[in-house]
């Protein structure tokens, strides 16, 4: 008896199995199936080169433009199509016992664009404008993102980004944030080819050495910004420019730099320029200081005076009070709509979307009575540098773009991304330039 129920339990185990092997198309046994189809060039005419196909790496006939595979077990296979000066051509299809398929292949030759960018949570913004890019063009641009731990795993960037120029079919690599690394990879890639466009946006390595080995560099004007941050404040009513920082920032060059040409630009455009001693964040409460602060500094100087701080956790507290008071609020430290705007106004959604996040903006600084006062860049630098980037890199590579020709890539990022940016060349030479884009005035 027992012998029996252990031989009827067996049973059904196989059984039960080979229903889940059916369901899951594992089981290849019955009739072969049959594929064959007809290869085209870019231009969709008979394909005359020679390729190799193959089904799961069994190669297939080929004669002429007409392939085929008459010996195919059922099941999903991967038909890989590989012509010298075409990307290669992959397709996932399945097949049924005894069927029999017609899959023709167009080749396509458009340029491949590698796009290396940090992770969504190092650089989102450059994250999801490379995933916009991706989109736009599927066929050409790929995204990558680097380790999230760079500056600890040099060596794995370095083998990233210089591996992706051993596709021939790559012509092109933007790089944003330019993490170090990228100067020897890119050196890397220079040894083995001069026929591929290296672009950077945002450089953490030595820019005068990423002017040597890229083909193009772009990266935030910080001395300009405070030039234009001074004449924003002025045309959109400022009589008064209140600079928040601490020591510890003070002491950075460039920040100390940029404050002292937004100093200069303020009192030529007539306006008094006060330094705020604001709590160092390491050592008080910044943001309850700047909550306090902004209502005890309308109390002395009135409404038209413009907040600009130098730390990011200034930014969201003096949005809320700077509405809240009806002063002006130009730009953050860091330009972008997603900086500070959508924790202030409670934006939740805006899932990285340029025009809707403006247009919440918008609306929710009308509700609140301080329109014309409250201002941000169009788009954030590090979206504009991936999305440029990409666009620019097509027109090099398809219309001959002169990177020295700095009214022309004006020009032209003006007509590829909607948005309007002021370059700025870095130094005497070279395809390094410094940007400030447009503002939007809420």
């Amino acid at each position: 008896m027992l012998k029996n129920m252990r031989k009827m339990s067996l049973v059904l185990i196989l059984f039960i199995v080979a229903a889940l092997v059916g369901c899951t198309g594992v089981n290849e046994s019955g009739e072969k199936a049959q594929l064959s189809g007809t290869i085209y060039n870019e231009h969709k005419e008979l394909f005359t080169g020679s390729a190799i196909v193959t089904l799961d790496g069994k190669a297939g006939l080929l004669e002429g433009s007409k392939y085929s595979f008459t010996d195919v077990s059922p099941g999903t296979r991967e038909l890989v199509v590989e012509a010298e000066g075409y990307n290669v051509f992959t397709k996932k299809i399945t097949f049924k016992s005894g069927e029999k398929k017609t899959e023709d292949v167009y080749l396509d030759n458009t340029p491949k664009i590698a796009v290396v960018t940090g992770s969504e949570m190092q650089n989102a913004e450059g994250y999801h404008a490379a995933k916009n890019m991706a989109t736009r063009y599927p066929a050409s641009v790929e995204h990558l993102t680097y380790p999230d731990n760079f500056w600890k795993e040099q060596e794995a960037v370095i083998d990233q980004i210089s591996q992706l120029a051993s596709d021939p079919m790559t012509k092109a690599i933007v790089v944003c944030e330019a993490i170090p690394g990228t100067i020897e990879a890119f050196t890397k890639i220079r040894d083995e080819r001069d026929d591929i466009v290296l672009i950077v946006g945002v450089t953490h390595e030595d820019p005068d050495v990423i002017r040597e080995v890229a083909d193009l560099a772009m990266e935030i004007d910080q001395l300009g910004r405070g030039r234009s941050i001074a004449q924003l404040a002025d045309e959109m009513g400022a009589k008064k420019i209140l600079h928040y920082s601490f020591p510890r920032h003070m002491s950075l060059e460039l920040i100390k730099a940029r404050h002292d040409n937004m100093k200069a630009e303020a009192e030529r455009l007539g306006m008094e320029f006060i330094d705020v001693s604001a709590p160092d964040p390491n050592d008080g409460d910044l943001q309850q200081f700047i909550l306090e602060d902004i209502p005890s500094q309308v109390k002395s100087h009135g409404k038209d005076i413009a907040f600009f701080g130098t730390n990011c956790a200034m930014m969201e507290p003096a949005i809320k009070a700077s509405l809240e008071a009806g002063i002006i609020f130009p730009e953050q430290c860091c330009p972008s709509p997603f900086h500070g705007y959508p924790g202030a106004l409670g934006i939740t959604d805006h899932n990285y979307d340029v025009d809707y996040t403006l247009g919440q903006i918008r609306s929710k600084v009308k509700e609140s009575g301080n329109t014309d006062r409250m201002a941000t860049w169009a788009v954030p630098p590090n979206m504009l540098f991936v999305e440029a980037g990409v666009e620019l890199a097509l027109k090099n590579l398809q219309e001959d773009l002169d990177f020295s020709d700095k009214e022309a890539l004006e020009k032209a990022i003006s007509e590829t991304t909607g948005v309007d940016v002021s370059l700025t060349r870095y130094g005497t030479d070279g395809n390094f330039y410094l940007a400030i884009v447009e503002s939007v005035i809420f």
